[in-house]
């Protein structure tokens, strides 16, 4: 992912666009380092996980980096990153803490719930 644009594009207002600016940037100097893909499909997805609560949003920034090198394998291809964006803005919405946890600690898991939503 190398486009800031595309994240902050995935926010709705612009007060969702000032809570999560400085948590974006703080994601994508994470990300857009190897190994992860330069040119990769997760940017939805993680505009997505930046649309958390607060609390929950903070687990997941404090994730350990194997959960977003899982999200960037989940992501490789276009149609399953959108598979997986699609389901992670439901579990966001409608499980916001079982998302989060599960970004930590289960994330194989997470991303395959998600394609499957």
């Amino acid at each position: 992912m190398n486009d800031l644009g595309e994240l902050v594009a995935q926010m709705g207002t612009p007060k969702q666009i000032r809570d999560c600016l400085p948590l974006a940037l703080d994601l994508l100097v994470r990300v857009n380092r190897p190994p992860f893909c330069h040119d990769g499909n997760t940017v939805t997805a993680l505009s997505n996980l930046l649309k958390l609560p607060e609390r929950e949003r903070g687990r997941v920034l404090g994730a350990p980096e194997s959960s977003f090198r899982q999200l960037d394998k989940a992501c490789l291809r276009r149609n399953a990153a959108s598979l997986v964006a699609w389901g992670m803005s439901t579990l966001v919405a409608h499980a916001p803490a079982l998302a989060a946890d599960a970004f930590a600690s289960a994330s194989v898991s997470l991303f395959r719930t998600a394609k499957n939503l």
